[in-house]
């Protein structure tokens, strides 16, 4: 009786926090509904979880609440949006950010156009093409809360009233669908759908002056202020796109509308506008965390007999079998990527860089001597500095793509280091947590768009990833056994993943190793010979790196980063970046678009799913100290390229990719925790502790909400995604197998390109060799004056001009 009892009202809480949660992830307009239901969704979890005592589920309840608020803050973000007209120009105001272009004649309407649904890519198209029915379920799943526009006023010169709408105007969750409106309009025409969304429109009476201002209400969505003039359709279009920190106002006739003021990178948000932004993201994540806790309790079974956890799911394999069957799987999958998909071929400046490097590694050369023309040679990256010519990027992704050379195939390294990063990442979770967390981990690796794709490049991050995972091991190792080995190892992978991802590796190893060097700093007289170890280690990498640079650039503290840029460097400053200099605000504006991606495109489900069951350890307070290390290592990550200028999204997210293997660990880590009895957290109450009542069993939902989000990936996002990128960049074979069939022999080819244009010369530039001892030296044209100069030297080459996918020869 009394099990069942201590049960139905489990349950019965249960449900009625998933119910309340349910409501506050369905409120998208409005904030007080969102208070409201969650703070009651929050109390019910609390009430639901009798498990635990009174002291921890006061903590649980505090930390969610706090969450809440900030959430509930940034739901309340609002910006003002003034078009000013006056006799001689149109005058856009957004924040702190003020445009003006001149103005034509009389303007006779004005119309608002708030773009009608999330322009990011939520659901693959495989999803409406062959499920349509999945649709409506996938887009409320994907969907966060909506843009709006409020209170749209237009003013005289003395201020006077012309029109005015009260209320709100919300973003419609399809491009089909009308925008939900609140109020009754004043001088406004009803909503309409518009080529670009949603439209209000006025007549404006002529004058020579006035003011048009709306407040946007978390703004995201592209808004739209079209200015029509005189009856032949002149427009001035102000548009504003805060997510892409665009600005712009252009002019022209409406089929020909060109750029008169503002553009990309010109809307400079505040930082506490990105803040609201960003918790906007992550918050949605935490909501659903809440939801899958409600919803396990509500689902949760008990099961008679002893208290042991969810029954044996997983039969005794040793631990090498597994890693030697994952290992061998990452490399055929990844293999197969990187050979079809993306060609075997760089399709990035960076990688190209990488391999041009790796061929002088492979060649037994730090650099070569730089080309007597060497204009007619350049590339995005590769310096010529005191004539010398190398890569600018650090050594240690060079250094495993020369083994890949010397072997005629550099494009298998990245899926060699994905099989040995995977293989790692699972016995450091096997260790922390058990096989079945491990092995769970392992599976959305594994199935990971972002690992399986970045994975078959020549990028430097698949190797980053193999030494975060080594540190890793180790540092568990050293923590758990402290054999001198770990210790050693732990100093070789640091220094790595030092000279491989430099930012990178300060944000990880001052995570990872800081529980290590506090060991030696409270037992320094038996722990000083391991950190010893760890120095021995680290020693040969980082005495490479060093005499790299002191042969190449004078200095063994140089860096060869801003030979190319001088503004390539981390920090902030009107100097550094590209932008107009870097601050707190860029940098989140980055951290916003890298976490958007991330949470599209790691696993390949609905993004606010994707981390919500990696925060259970964090917001039900189950965490121990391997789960604060992990997470302190994703929000290092996060943090410290905050600091850095560029967003550098590329085959996705890539500045937060060493960091996949740590996210999956917490991953597998929450969907455990969901799955097993609370009595294993500190604090339980006496009658669960004592084992006096049965607390319920939620492995099954766990499991099928694993299988099902696996499942959405494998059947939709994965193979979409890695069809989208053949010919990644604009990058593809095709130049150089027009080239071999054509079977020129030895010859001296001018690849056309037109600027801003890299791909046509960067898809070729990997075939000369550093040496330009090809059987084809492939140089950029320049002109047939100029050309000539480079015919002069390379008398024995017949010379050709390759010219869009057209190779002609030059008499």
């Amino acid at each position: 009786m009394r099990q069942r009892a201590y049960e139905g009202r489990d349950r019965l809480w249960g449900g009625l926090s998933c119910l309340l949660l349910l409501g506050a992830i369905a409120a998208r307009t409005d904030v007080w509904p969102l208070g409201l239901l969650g703070g009651a969704g929050i109390l019910g979890l609390a009430l639901a979880n009798r498990q635990i005592n009174r002291g921890t589920r006061a903590g649980l309840l505090g930390l969610n609440l706090t969450l809440l608020v900030l959430y509930v803050w940034a739901a309340s973000e609002r910006s003002l949006l003034t078009v000013q007209i006056t006799p001689s120009e149109v005058v856009a105001s957004l924040g702190s950010v003020r445009l003006d272009a001149p103005r034509g004649r009389e303007i006779d309407n004005v119309t608002i156009a708030l773009a009608s649904a999330d322009e990011r890519s939520l659901t693959t198209p495989w999803s409406s093409r062959s499920l349509s029915w999945l649709e409506p379920a996938a887009n409320w799943l994907t969907e966060n809360l909506r843009a709006g526009l409020a209170d749209a006023e237009v003013r005289d010169a003395e201020g006077a009233m012309i029109a005015r709408q009260t209320g709100r105007l919300w973003q419609a969750s399809r491009a089909q669908q009308a925008p939900t409106i609140d109020s009754k309009l004043e001088g406004w025409s009803s909503p309409e759908a518009g080529e670009h969304g949603e439209v209000l429109v006025t007549a404006v009476p002529s004058g020579s002056a006035w003011t048009l201002s709306v407040w946007l209400l978390r703004a995201s969505s592209t808004v739209r202020v079209l200015l029509s003039e005189g009856p032949r359709g002149a427009e001035h279009v102000v548009v504003v796109a805060p997510d892409r920190r665009t600005l712009v106002i252009e002019s022209g006739q409406s089929e020909r509308l060109e750029t008169a003021a503002g553009g990309l990178f010109a809307y400079k948000r505040d930082a506490a506008s990105w803040c609201q932004a960003l918790t906007r993201e992550w918050g949605r994540s935490w909501l659903y965390a809440l939801l899958l806790l409600a919803s396990s309790q509500l689902l949760a079974r008990s099961y008679p007999g002893k208290v042991t956890g969810p029954r044996r799911w997983l039969p005794s394999i040793p631990c090498l079998t597994v890693c030697a069957s994952l290992s061998a799987l990452t490399l055929g999958v990844t293999s197969v990527i990187a050979r079809w998909i993306l060609e075997g071929i760089p399709h990035v400046q960076d990688s190209v860089t990488y391999l041009f490097q790796a061929q002088l590694f492979a060649a037994g050369r730090l650099a070569a001597p730089a080309p007597a023309l060497p204009e007619f040679f350049e590339q995005e990256f590769v310096l010529v500095h005191g004539g010398q010519w190398f890569g600018k990027y650090s050594p240690g992704q060079p250094l495993l793509l020369s083994l890949g050379v010397l072997i005629g195939a550099p494009w298998i390294i990245s899926p060699l280091t994905a099989s040995g990063a995977i293989a790692m990442t699972y016995l450091a979770a096997r260790r922390l947590y058990g096989p079945r967390v491990a092995l769970l981990a392992a599976t959305l690796l594994l199935t990971s768009p972002f690992v399986l794709l970045m994975s078959g490049t020549m990028m430097s991050h698949p190797a980053g990833l193999l030494w975060t995972s080594a540190l890793l091991l180790a540092v568990v190792f050293c923590r758990q056994e402290g054999g001198p080995l770990a210790w050693c190892v732990a100093g070789f992978a640091t220094a790595m993943l030092l000279i491989t991802r430099q930012l990178t590796a300060v944000a990880i190893a001052t995570i990872l190793l800081a529980p290590l060097m506090y060991e030696v700093a409270v037992q320094p007289r038996t722990r000083i010979r391991f950190s010893a170890l760890t120095m021995i280690g680290a020693a040969p990498p980082t005495f490479f790196l060093l005499y790299f640079n002191w042969r190449l650039l004078g200095s063994p503290f140089a860096s060869p980063y801003e030979l190319w840029w001088s503004f390539d460097r981390v920090g902030f400053g009107p100097s550094v970046g590209m932008h107009g200099g870097h601050d707190l605000a860029g940098g989140l504006a980055n951290t916003w678009a890298n976490s958007t991606a991330l949470l599209r495109h790691l696993f390949g489900w609905p993004p606010y799913l994707t981390l919500a069951p990696a925060l259970v350890p964090f917001v039900t307070l189950r965490r121990n100290e391997w789960d604060w290390l992990l997470g302190s290592v994703v929000v290092s990550v996060v943090a410290v390229h905050v600091a850095y200028w560029a967003d550098g999204i590329m085959y996705g997210p890539r500045y937060y990719y060493e960091a996949a293997g740590v996210l999956a660990i917490l991953t597998a880590r929450g969907m455990a925790l969901m799955a097993r009895p609370l009595t294993e957290c500190p604090g339980a109450a006496p009658e669960y502790a004592q084992g006096h009542v049965r607390p319920g069993n939620a492995f099954g939902p766990a499991a099928a909400l694993f299988a099902l989000g696996v499942a959405t990936n494998l059947l939709g996002y994965l193979p979409a995604t890695l069809w989208a990128h053949r010919g990644y960049n604009g990058v593809s074979r095709a130049r150089l197998e027009l080239v071999e069939q054509s079977q020129i022999g030895r010859a001296l080819v001018f690849v056309t390109q037109r600027p801003p244009e890299w791909q046509p010369y960067g898809s070729v530039f990997p075939a000369n060799g550093p040496l330009l001892d090809g059987p084809v030296i492939f140089a950029r044209d320049l002109g047939d004056a100029e050309n000539g100069r480079l015919r002069e030297l390379h008398t024995d080459r017949p010379a050709y001009v390759l010219r869009d996918m057209q190779l002609t020869p030059v008499p």
